[in-house]
């Protein structure tokens, strides 16, 4: 496998663009709301909507699963995890709980959801990806 061959799933740019922009709203809400007195109330909804939106726009700018040359790459605010091919025993999915890899040693890992890729395509891209085989 060559590099050309890297898939990459990530959050569509019109998605991270739109976590963005409600960000941008709702800090520019906070500072109307600043002057014009409003309520306390009001203002820490605000508040809250925006550092909510905030942390929204971090995680999908970070989520990320790579399918590399032999590893898996899953990447999220939370933290990355490198899977190697060799490790990767089972891959499954149902509908509502998205995709699961499970290793060699019985444990399940979850992949997080990309909007844009439904969970069958996403499996059935590792899938292939494991059908290649690892590196001579």
């Amino acid at each position: 496998m060559n590099p050309s061959e890297i898939k990459e799933f990530r959050h569509p740019l019109g998605f991270v663009a739109a976590i963005f922009a409600a960000s941008i709203v709702f800090t520019i809400l906070i500072v109307i709301a600043i002057n014009a007195n409003a309520s306390n109330t009001a203002l820490g909804i605000l508040v809250f909507f925006a550092i909510l939106t905030a942390y929204a726009l971090t995680e999908s700018i970070r989520t990320r699963v790579l399918l590399g040359i032999d590893t898996l790459d899953v990447s999220r605010l939370s933290g990355r995890r490198l899977i190697r091919r060799r490790d990767i025993e089972e891959v499954t999915w149902e509908k509502g709980s998205g995709v699961a890899v499970r290793t060699k040693s019985k444990k399940w890992i979850k992949i997080p959801p990309i909007i844009g890729y439904n969970s069958q395509s996403m499996s059935n891209s590792i899938r292939a990806w494991l059908m290649k085989g690892p590196l001579p």
